[in-house]
């Protein structure tokens, strides 16, 4: 059984609102994408290996780039698609591993660095994200 508690609410919150992203914020999306992203994912990656939370995580980047492929959007190219997949499924992967902040060489700058894009244009992945806008 899934524990309901507030970083699981923000991934759901997370998802629903990416279903209804409008063309203009996807577009903001990818231009609010940091090129330190990639160290900020491997740093994300390494944590979740050393956790054993691979395989929850598996879940939610599934459903986030399920999310991002069947929201409707109809008008919306698979590069769009693509970048709200890839948006998305870090700000997810972030808030799956937001409690491990400070071990396993996750730190607050690669959790900060996963979610800025979605903060910057959406806001707050998370009640308590309020610093990252």
């Amino acid at each position: 059984m899934i524990e309901i508690n507030e970083t699981n609410m923000a991934i759901v919150q997370l998802m629903q609102r990416a279903a209804v992203l409008t063309p203009t914020e996807v577009k903001q999306l990818d231009a609010a994408r940091s090129s330190a992203r990639s160290s900020a994912w491997y740093a994300v990656s390494d944590a979740m290996s050393a956790a054993g939370r691979d395989a929850v995580c598996d879940v939610v980047r599934a459903a986030a780039i399920t999310t991002a492929w069947n929201a409707g959007w109809d008008s919306m190219s698979p590069v769009e698609r693509g970048v709200v997949a890839s948006v998305v499924n870090d700000v997810a992967e972030a808030l799956m591993m937001r409690d491990m902040i400070g071990k396993n060489g996750f730190e607050q700058h690669h959790y900060d660095l996963l979610i800025k894009p979605w903060a910057t244009v959406i806001g707050p992945a998370h009640p308590d994200d309020n610093h990252c806008i």
